[in-house]
């Protein structure tokens, strides 16, 4: 029988998506809590996992996530972009990556759950009841402004 080339990175999904260098260079409590926030926005509950591998030629440890079976929309990669810039995405197809995407902040946070104005004099504020999805335009890299009242929040105050 052969014997697998097993490097530091191996792929644990014939089919699926593979999302990995999530919040790298953060602290491992910070990237648990962005991998609890991509779950729950993405609703990946009960159909993901996650590991850790130690990447020998670093030194440094690597989190990432997998969901067999089954690729992630366009609006989904949109949303991971923005709870994990930096993070790669990765689709698995008979244990190839069939499409690999370096992701990067996006310029506007729309249409995406789990995100609010802080500022309670918003009309977006969720003490209004008035319906209006919280909305922000990137100002810088973790500079986020509402906009309907252009209040500047950073990147962790956004998310709920």
């Amino acid at each position: 029988h052969s014997h697998k080339h097993i490097s530091e990175w191996v792929l644990p999904i014939d089919n699926g998506v593979v999302i990995d260098h999530i919040a790298k260079w953060l602290d491992v409590v910070t990237i648990k809590e962005r991998i609890a926030k991509i779950v729950r926005v993405l609703w990946l509950y009960g159909k993901w996992g996650d590991w850790i591998s130690n990447g020998a030629q670093t030194g440094r440890f690597k989190w990432m996530i997998f969901r067999p079976g089954i690729s992630l929309s366009d609006h989904e990669i949109y949303q991971l972009a923005a709870l994990a810039p930096g993070s790669t995405y990765n689709h698995i197809i008979n244990g190839q990556i069939e499409q690999k995407l370096r992701l990067s902040t996006p310029s506007f946070l729309r249409d995406i759950a789990w995100i609010s104005c802080k500022n309670q004099d918003c009309i977006s504020h969720l003490s209004h009841n008035e319906q209006v999805p919280a909305e922000f335009v990137r100002k810088d890299n973790l500079m986020f402004e509402c906009i309907y009242c252009n209040k500047e929040h950073q990147y962790n105050e956004v998310w709920d």
